[in-house]
């Protein structure tokens, strides 16, 4: 989600960045830029960071060029490179562990082409795949906060500074 989130708002999409990017892909090519797909380094791990610097970067030097790209291309193939990097790291872990089904959680499983995608990765590895509605698909920050501030409540008596103080 952040991932998206980060985009969005450096190219004044708007908030979430999710939706907004999905919203203008749907008109886009996703295959008229050549973003890089990140992969798992080690334990399953990865990082976006430089994927949304490929994307800025291409962004600043069209600036510097005449050349330009419609936001509707440019939305659908950092969402497709968003996208076939979570497939592709899901299709390692199914080959590497074993496993019988796969699912997501968070806002960012709302995305409409990660959810297609993963149903065709599901279905083509004869795996169950389980994914919340997209109703139900919501960022998980607000519950983690709200988790974090019971338990900072609960265990630090002697602490001054509480998530209540300096979350409006």
């Amino acid at each position: 989600g952040e991932a998206f989130d980060k985009l969005s708002r450096y190219c004044g999409f708007g908030f979430p960045g999710g939706p907004a990017i999905q919203k203008l892909g749907e008109n886009g090519n996703p295959d008229s830029i050549d973003l890089p797909r990140p992969t798992v380094k080690s334990s399953y791990n990865f990082s976006f960071s430089g994927l949304k610097t490929a994307a800025i970067y291409y962004l600043k030097d069209l600036d510097k060029a005449t050349n330009k790209i419609s936001k509707e291309d440019f939305a659908a193939s950092y969402q497709e490179a968003i996208v076939d990097t979570l497939i592709s790291n899901f299709t390692k872990v199914l080959k590497e562990t074993g496993v019988s089904t796969i699912s997501g959680g968070g806002g960012v499983i709302a995305n409409t082409r990660l959810r297609e995608k993963m149903e065709a990765l599901a279905e083509k590895n004869n795996i169950k795949c389980y994914l919340p509605s997209v109703q139900l698909s919501t960022d998980n920050a607000a519950m983690i906060c709200a988790a974090a501030n019971k338990e900072l409540i609960s265990t630090d008596t002697s602490s001054d500074i509480r998530l209540s103080s300096v979350i409006k």
